[in-house]
């Protein structure tokens, strides 16, 4: 199973919880939402890979090159379109889980005719969206706008020296920086058995120094750091610092490829880039000691 597919607790559906209880019944116990259905857009996931796993691309996601509906339609196909293909439940269950995710008020049959009926110019792509879908083959699909866009960003990334060193500091000692990418760990609060899971951007250990870095990439709307800096608290990155860190601190004290590093210093750092043209890079963040706390304290 992966990452997506487990049910354990991440740090996106712990800020649900915190955020409000009945929402996180409803998307995790009541609808059984997977953790990439809590994100805004696969764009977000598609650049992480870009950036970090480029070699798994191919395998992971597939261009549109305009096949697509939005609204609740377009929800309605998309989630058909995993429960029935892609997770292989009978038509009938799909359609029922389709037509709940997709929050429509007209009737279940009216959708589903809506759906179907390729002789109405106004309904025509609907089947047109589900047949590119089942194209796809399991595949996550972005847009050419955003692959191209994708592009852009990557390009404003590795060209600024400052942002690389952090990402991908040079070994000039040899031998003693090892990096991991989208590193996984399965983790436990022993004392209440929580079953928890994390999945780190990058982490870069550092044996000269005796440091290992966490980097977190984060893509967002914020063109400068002081609005960023609002980012931090609207979305409770400083409960996303502690959860990763503990994660980590988890894996070395269980691991013995990693029991090695207890003496090791863990930094948590925050990357910004702006979404928007020029893309730019905004200063790196590194959370302060009461930033940190809050995190504990939440």
């Amino acid at each position: 199973m992966n990452y997506y597919e487990s049910n354990k607790i991440s740090q996106s559906k712990l800020k649900v919880f915190l955020d409000s209880k009945e929402k996180y019944f409803y998307r995790f116990v009541q609808n059984n939402y997977k953790d990439n259905d809590t994100d805004s857009l696969g764009f977000g996931r598609y650049y992480h890979t870009l950036v970090f796993q480029p070699e798994l691309l191919k395998s992971k996601y597939v261009i549109n090159n305009g096949y697509t509906v939005g609204g609740n339609m377009g929800v309605f196909i998309e989630e058909f379109y995993k429960a029935h293909i892609v997770a292989g439940l009978q038509e009938e269950t799909a359609k029922q889980i389709a037509y709940e995710k997709s929050e429509f008020k007209l009737s279940i049959d009216t959708i589903w005719k809506k759906f179907q009926d390729s002789d109405d110019p106004k309904n025509v792509n609907n089947l047109l969206y589900y047949k590119f879908l089942k194209t796809t083959k399991g595949k996550e699909f972005i847009s050419q706008e955003d692959y191209e866009k994708s592009l852009l960003m990557y390009d404003a990334l590795t060209n600024n020296k400052k942002i690389m060193n952090i990402i991908a500091p040079e070994d000039i000692t040899g031998g003693n920086i090892e990096t991991f990418n989208e590193l996984i760990i399965d983790w436990e609060v022993t004392y209440c058995s929580l079953k928890l899971k994390s999945m780190l951007d990058r982490v870069i250990v550092n044996h000269y120094n005796k440091t290992i870095t966490i980097v977190d990439l984060k893509t967002t709307r914020c063109s400068n750091i002081k609005s960023f800096k609002y980012d931090i608290i609207n979305y409770k990155y400083y409960i996303q610092s502690i959860f990763y860190i503990n994660a980590l601190e988890y894996l070395i004290s269980v691991d013995p490829n990693w029991s090695k590093l207890q003496n090791y210093k863990i930094e948590f750092i925050i990357i910004p880039q702006y979404t928007e043209l020029p893309y730019n890079m905004l200063r790196p963040v590194r959370l302060s000691i009461r930033d940190l706390e809050r995190g504990y304290e939440e």
